[in-house]
């Protein structure tokens, strides 16, 4: 699940057509994108203290009077959710009163959309450049392949079966066959951005199909905010031109080394990085080097070094243990992060 910042420094205003048709120089900061969700959910933990409609903290929150699920922040946000809402209501409280799993409610969601005429929907990333739900990578191949996500999608197939097989019959015609549901499942898992709130907590799950056209790179030129449930690209550096074939963000922590970000990028996304940051071999050492001892050299410091390689300056057992200590209080902070922000 792809993550994106919340805040950034000022942003100027967005990109215009004229501009992009002209394809003037693009400065950094700029708006290249603005895009609703095709669909998203708000977590359950979340469900009691935010509206599922605009995503927004209230104090007191007015329940769906059916489901008893949902909550919204007013009548207006309550009737905007509506259109979509109405179809998952009776399934939300047909489980009543068991929480369902965000990736359940999800695909469910997904599912709902589909049958919904959210087929034909397109999402715009230019005037006429445009992606369908369709258009997103499946990564059905690895997947079936993939014994952790066939195990996870099982057990999701039998939490839907559960919600909105049809009650009379005892069928589940609504719920996609396995091949299809595994279809969604992947381009949902490879294309889903977490949306995080201004204290970097991850409060909702969203499909964007516009967005969905950026790639990948460990030195991103873009960065994706949120307003509410709505995306914002921003590029981060200068641009001569608009060419969306070379915007990229990135879909993971970039503080992780090239080793455990390869790693992340293959098990989640099933590609290999090939930036120039994971097969420089110089990264790698600058993100495990200490700074050397000795205050007049700017070198870095393999700890496992008895000494600097360039003013011979020694490597101490206490410079070693203050190193070791750092980067384990560095890992952990990492880790706890990760825990805020993940899905």
């Amino acid at each position: 699940m792809l993550q994106a910042v919340v805040a950034m420094e000022s942003l100027p205003t967005s990109l215009t057509t004229k501009e992009s048709k002209e394809c003037l120089t693009i400065k950094r900061g700029t708006r290249i994108l603005s895009e609703k969700p095709f669909a998203y959910v708000l977590k359950s933990q979340y469900r009691l203290e935010r509206c599922d409609n605009c995503l927004e903290a209230v104090q007191k929150v007015r329940k769906c009077s059916n489901c008893r699920y949902v909550s919204y922040c007013n009548r207006t946000c309550q009737q905007q959710a509506w259109p979509l809402h109405k179809h998952e209501c009776p399934f939300l409280k047909r489980v009543q009163p068991r929480i369902v799993p965000d990736a359940a409610r999800m695909l469910c969601r997904l599912i709902l959309r589909l049958e919904h005429g959210g087929d034909l929907e397109r999402g715009y990333y230019t005037e006429h450049g445009s992606r369908k739900f369709r258009d997103l990578m499946s990564h059905y191949a690895e997947i079936k392949n993939d014994p952790k996500r066939r195990e996870h999608l099982e057990s999701l197939h039998a939490v839907l079966t559960d919600m909105i097989s049809d009650s009379n019959s005892g069928s589940s015609s609504i719920v996609p066959n396995i091949t299809e549901l595994m279809s969604i499942y992947g381009r949902l898992i490879t294309n889903g951005f977490n949306i995080l709130d201004a204290e970097m907590n991850s409060i909702a799950t969203a499909i964007y199909l516009g967005v969905s056209i950026t790639d990948h790179s460990c030195q991103p030129n873009a960065v994706a905010t949120f307003e509410g449930n709505e995306l914002h690209v921003h590029v981060i550096e200068d641009l001569p031109c608009l060419d969306w074939s070379k915007i990229y963000i990135s879909y993971i922590d970039l503080l992780n080394t090239p080793e455990q970000r390869r790693a992340d990028l293959r098990e989640h996304y099933y590609f290999l990085c090939v930036c120039s940051k994971c097969i420089d071999p110089q990264e790698m050492h600058e993100m495990t080097a200490a700074v050397c001892p000795n205050a007049s050299c700017d070198a870095s410091v393999n700890i496992e070094l008895a000494k600097c390689q360039q003013c011979d300056a020694s490597v101490t057992p206490q410079l070693r243990t203050a190193y070791n200590d750092i980067m384990a209080f560095t890992q952990s902070s990492l880790d706890s992060m990760k825990e805020v922000a993940c899905k």
